[in-house]
């Protein structure tokens, strides 16, 4: 019998996506700790706070990558442009909010979900409504999953054995 994707200590399911802005590539597995943030707009003031309390613990982008991931699936091909500014303009928001010296590539990664496929496989389809929050360690495996309440506070839990 398989573990669950989402068991702790077995192997998060793999994925490559590009973050806005920077295009650079995330992945579970890649050495360092990766925090993956499922939610949608509505949600964006309790993803900035989960990010500011995570980032008090853990200041260098080079100790672990917190990422939002936006599940784009049911956006029609023909408003994908509309899409691509909106999340252009969410990075630009949010690097705003920065202190000077932080390049915002290292602090605002914002993952495209175009098919739906990673939040699916993450077990985070209802992100839109409650955001959901994956820990996966430096060697991809999972961590742990939250979703609801105390989202930084659990989330600071995930990674203490880290």
């Amino acid at each position: 019998m398989s573990a669950s994707p989402l068991t702790p200590g077995a192997p998060a399911p793999d994925f490559a996506l590009a973050a806005t802005a920077s295009g650079r590539e995330v992945r579970p597995g890649s050495g360092r700790p990766l925090v993956l943030v499922f939610h949608a707009q509505n949600a964006a003031f309790a993803v900035d706070r989960l990010n500011r309390e995570v980032r008090k613990r853990y200041p260098s982008p080079g100790e672990l990558t917190v990422a939002s991931v936006v599940d784009l699936s049911l956006v029609p091909p023909f408003f994908r442009p509309s899409a691509r500014m909106a999340l252009d303009m969410s990075y630009r928001q949010a690097a705003a909010s920065l202190p000077r010296e932080a390049d915002p590539a290292d602090y605002v990664v914002i993952l495209a979900d175009w098919t739906g496929r990673v939040t699916r496989d993450y077990g985070a389809s209802g992100a839109y409504l409650v955001p959901v929050v994956v820990v996966v360690a430096g060697d991809g495996t999972v961590l742990g999953r939250h979703s609801g309440t105390n989202l930084a506070a659990t989330t600071l839990e995930l990674l203490e054995g880290v």
